[in-house]
Order: C-alpha cells, then structure tokens, then sequence
C-alpha cells in the first residue's frame, strides 16, 4: 500500500513539470501573439495619422479656419461646424454639470438611504447605458419636432447635456464617496 501512494506520488510529480512547461509555453505563445497584433495595430495607426499629417499640414491655414463651408475646396472652411460645436459643448456643460454634481451631492449627503434611492440609483446607472441614437431621436422629438425647428443649437446641447448627465452624476457620487 505504501509502495503504490509512493508510484502514485512519483507519477503525479513527474507529470506535474510538463504540465507547467505546456502552460507556460502556451502563455508565453500567447502573449507573443498579441504583442505581435498590437504592434500591427499600432503601426497602422501611425501610418494613417502620418498619412493624414502629410496631406492634411499644407491645407491647414487661418483661412481654413475662419471661412464658411463652400462647394468650391479652394475656399471651404470649417468656421460654422466649429463654432457650433464650442456653442453645443457650452451650452451641454452649463446644463449637465451644475445639476449632476447637485444631485450627486443631494443623493450622496443628504437623502436618507431608503429604497427610493436605491430606485434611483440604479436608474441612473441604467441610463448611462442607453445608446446615444436613443438620446438623439429623443432631443429630435422633445426639442425640435415640438418646437417647429427652432433654436436646434439649444436643442442639440441640451440633448447631449442629457446624454452626459447620468455618466456626470455617478463620477461625481464616485468622487464623493472617495472623500472621507
């Protein structure tokens, strides 16, 4: 009896080494392999934005940026999508912060810890999931279809102040429980 736990003993020790030396082969292979893909990846990314740079630097001027858009490439300009989009980013900062750190702060010093903050909670985590398009066609429907096409400006910041209000709301829960 003795004589067979010691065979047994000796048969799992010696196969215990080619066990590991497979595993490690094998990570070592596969941590090779996406070393390898990453590289590839990199490196075509670094081509790309070259590329770009290389075609793009000599069109780069103060005319570029301070003209309108035109059908003519001699004369386009970026200066209407560009002021739209510091307007938009505004107009979604002044909305979405002030309220997002006030109800993180509201939610995370002063609600009492009930299921109704549970609710909301986790409603709020559910929102930061929801896709953009679904944000979209909602600022379509509630600020542009109901105001005849008016003010869509207005419209597209509060709609992406919407979309970034639940992502502001538990950064700044998070922040706060961080502080002792």
């Amino acid at each position: 009896s003795t004589a067979d736990r010691t065979d047994l003993g000796t048969l799992v020790a010696l196969g215990t080494p080619r066990r590991q030396d497979r595993r490690r082969l094998l990570d070592r292979g596969f941590l090779t392999l996406c070393i390898a893909i990453t590289t590839i990846a990199v490196l075509a990314l670094v081509v790309l934005l070259t590329s770009v740079m290389i075609e793009g630097i000599p069109g780069l001027s103060w005319d570029f940026i301070d003209r309108y858009t035109s059908r003519d490439p001699a004369k386009a300009g970026i200066k209407a999508p560009l002021w739209g989009s510091i307007w938009v980013a505004s107009i979604c900062a002044l909305v979405a912060l002030p309220i997002g750190v006030a109800t993180a702060v509201y939610l995370e010093e002063y609600a009492p810890r009930n299921w109704l903050t549970n609710t909301i909670d986790i409603a709020i985590r559910n929102l930061a999931g929801v896709p953009s398009v679904v944000y979209g066609l909602l600022g379509l429907f509630l600020f542009v279809k109901t105001n005849e096409g008016q003010s869509t400006l207005i419209a597209g910041g509060i709609t992406l102040a919407i979309l970034v209000l639940p992502i502001v709301v538990i950064t700044a829960a998070e922040a706060i429980r961080a502080v002792p």
